[in-house]
């Protein structure tokens, strides 16, 4: 069976010999007659094409000349007048042609626009399949002019059990911590269910079938090389005691977070105008947008934060049937501006004035 993508001409679908389209470059003729006929059902994506690369290749040419003065950061205005915007038009140009080279063509922008569009808000599920979190700390800070040939993220193959301590200083993101704090959770869960299921199973049956069932209960944050040890128990207990730190590095910075995380219902702000470090304010700008240093309306941010405040919930339902010890049974909403005394006898280390 063939690929209703495979090269072949526009009219007859004659696989030889082919000839490519002068102007979009991504559709096919076997013959000069061929192209001729279909010139009138043709001409429109072919003229809007052309147009649109050609801007496209206008604004590359300007990014070149700015790109050779450009400094590590460049001013947030530049950010408005960079070749995404292009890119995304010809991409969607040429994905509107049903043929391989078009497909090809459109996918190649799209991935030059991630390669150019570079940034820390890419949320958690992305930090879990790249090197987690370290890289955070030690990147130089992101332009949309940068080199075209730096890599995505400065490091590569960390380890995910790596300690959190090098993110729980005086400056830490709030969003960030309680970012790594689901990261933390959701490892340790996995970790719980293939240490169970190691239990359970035993030597009831064949090794290759007991690592199949181990592999379908975990998430892609367990590695096969996590996968291939006898037992867990001690990562187990590192990682419990990094998320109560975690947790309570959360709840020092500001108390609201967490019952704000849990009832989705909370009367949040989405653009709060003014704030003070340990108030609501913070916590609505980290719960919507994901940093409270000024990228309030970025809605990109703003859903990446709210993937993680669904993921909350998600972690927070599975780990009542995993026996989490470090989570409390149930948790009142917040009323007013106190937070629930139930709240702070459930889990007493969450709170600043609690912790020993």
């Amino acid at each position: 069976m063939t690929s209703s993508l495979a090269p072949s001409c526009a009219i007859c679908h004659a696989t030889t010999p082919l000839s490519v389209c002068a102007g979009c470059k991504v559709v096919q003729y076997c013959s000069r007659a061929h192209q001729v006929q279909h010139r009138s059902t043709h001409k429109r994506i072919c003229k809007m094409i052309l147009s649109l690369r050609t801007t496209l290749g206008a604004e590359q040419a300007e990014e070149a000349m700015l790109n050779h003065f450009a400094c590590s950061a460049m001013p947030a205005w530049l950010q408005s007048g960079t070749t995404l915007d292009p890119l995304l038009k010809v991409a969607a140009a040429e994905l509107e042609v049903d043929t391989r080279l078009a497909v090809r063509s459109g996918r190649n922008r799209i991935l030059e626009m991630a390669a150019r569009r570079r940034t820390r808000c890419s949320g958690p599920r992305i930090w879990r399949r790249c090197a987690f979190c370290g890289w955070w700390w030690i990147t130089v800070p992101e332009s949309t002019l940068s080199p075209p040939k730096q890599p995505y993220i400065s490091v590569k193959n960390a380890d995910i059990f790596e300690p959190a301590t090098i993110f729980m200083g005086k400056c830490a993101s709030l969003s960030l911590i309680a970012s790594l704090t689901l990261l933390k959770l959701w490892l340790l869960m996995d970790l719980q269910s293939l240490e169970r299921s190691r239990k359970e199973v035993g030597t009831k049956l064949s090794q290759e079938l007991a690592d199949e069932i181990a592999q379908n209960m975990v998430s892609s944050t367990i590695t096969r090389k996590v996968m291939e040890r006898d037992e867990h128990t001690v990562e187990i207990a590192k990682l419990t005691e990094e998320v109560k730190e975690l947790y309570r590095g959360v709840g020092t910075w500001n108390e609201h977070y967490w019952p704000a995380v849990l009832y989705l219902g909370v009367d949040l702000k989405a653009d709060p105008e003014s704030w003070n470090y340990g108030d609501k304010q913070v916590r609505d700008a980290a719960c919507f947008a994901g940093s409270p240093q000024g990228m309030g309306r970025d809605p990109g941010r703003r859903r990446s934060h709210r993937g993680i405040v669904k993921g909350a919930v998600r972690l927070r339902s599975t780990a009542s049937r995993q026996t989490a010890d470090f989570l409390p049974t149930a948790i009142p909403a917040p009323s007013h501006n106190l937070v629930s005394q139930k709240f702070q006898a459930d889990f007493p280390w969450s709170y600043p004035h609690n912790c020993k």
